[in-house]
């Protein structure tokens, strides 16, 4: 009597489902505890709840802040904050705060 899959679908008119998490974390760097949240959008978005695995499918948008994807598919972890797409999509990497912008590759 629990709630194991659920299942959200945009809108009609393209008004895509839109979804954030937030989660503990620590720096990497300084090892400080912070809060990082990610946000995203898809026409469906499956959850199962047991796995925590969340899918988005159709015009998906996610983003941790840091880095941005877009594409047509996106697995999304719950548990651990990590995502992995096996469809063709597009990774923006955003500088660190403090970060040299006018660092060339």
């Amino acid at each position: 009597s629990r709630i194991v899959h659920a299942v959200a679908s945009g809108q009609p008119n393209g008004e895509p489902v839109r979804f954030e998490h937030r989660r503990k974390v620590r720096d990497k760097q300084t090892n400080e505890p912070g809060i990082e949240t990610a946000q995203g959008r898809a026409q469906n978005i499956d959850y199962d709840v047991q796995s925590g695995l969340m899918t988005f499918k159709g015009g998906v948008w996610f983003s941790t802040g840091r880095f941005e994807w877009r594409g047509e598919e996106w697995l999304y972890n719950l548990n651990d904050g990590s995502g992995s797409s096996t469809q063709r999509s597009t990774t923006t990497v955003h500088p660190r705060d403090g970060a040299d912008k006018n660092l060339k590759p």
